[in-house]
């Protein structure tokens, strides 16, 4: 699949959007500058179930679990489709 410009952004799949999306998001909702191997972490902990704790699921292929990650508890949305997680949330977001 050929990738289109959007503004100065490169547009790609999907997994590599919600990768971005993701990283994003734990930025402005935890402080964490996470990194691609961080991310990968974090999936490897949710098919593990290490540190992980399934808390729902929200469709077919896309679940909500909590993680400890680097001391810190978080909650996030993993696509199992794609392998990755969607988005990282707040408490109160759940």
């Amino acid at each position: 699949m050929p990738r289109r410009h959007i503004g100065h952004r490169l547009a790609g799949t999907k997994k590599i959007n919600e990768r971005i999306h993701a990283k994003r998001r734990a930025l402005e909702r935890y402080g964490l500058s996470l990194t691609t191997g961080d991310l990968r972490e974090i999936q490897q902990q949710i098919q593990t179930q290490e540190n992980a704790l399934f808390i729902r699921r929200r469709s077919r292929r896309v679940s909500l679990w909590e993680v400890i990650y680097k001391n810190t508890p978080m909650y996030v949305v993993y696509d199992k489709l794609r392998d990755s997680v969607v988005t990282v949330l707040l408490p109160d977001m759940i």
